[in-house]
């Protein structure tokens, strides 16, 4: 029969361990921890529901945000990315950089011209101009000549 050794047994094996451990300054020590701990309680346990509170809305806010957002959209995104992927694979790799919550703000700001830019960009693809640099030159002549025009659409 094989008997496992006692571990309180074993520290006094090892380095002496179990004096250090039980030595009066080491119980003091375990005793004033018990007791602060004892003390912070209800502290550690507000602070506990109110970190278990605030994930449960965040999980909630997370399952409301994606439960909105509809699979044919999805399907269309990944679609079009494809498309890209084997149109101009460099603006691609500049696209899947582009992150961050500010860039919400500024779409959103753009979303009544997105079927304009849609256009525009059907065109600017047919026409074979696929890398970054020349779509920057590109769109950057096209807002201003627009500009230009716009401004000058009421001279005679």
């Amino acid at each position: 029969m094989n008997v496992l050794p006692n571990p309180i047994l074993r520290l006094g094996q090892q380095a002496h361990n179990f004096r250090k451990l039980t030595s009066n300054q080491a119980v003091t020590q375990i005793g004033a921890y018990a007791k602060a701990m004892k003390a912070n309680q209800p502290r550690l346990e507000e602070e506990r529901k109110n970190r278990s509170e605030k994930l449960k809305e965040q999980i909630k806010l997370t399952v409301a945000t994606l439960g909105a957002v509809e699979m044919s959209s999805v399907q269309a995104m990944l679609k079009d990315e494809t498309e890209l992927a084997e149109l101009a694979p460099s603006v691609l790799e500049v696209l899947k950089r582009a992150s961050g919550a500010s860039l919400i703000s500024e779409l959103e700001s753009i979303s009544e011209h997105l079927t304009g830019v849609e256009q525009y960009l059907l065109e600017v693809f047919s026409e074979g101009d696929f890398n970054p640099q020349s779509l920057w030159s590109r769109t950057r002549r096209d807002a201003l000549l627009a500009a230009f025009t716009q401004e000058h659409s009421d001279a005679p």
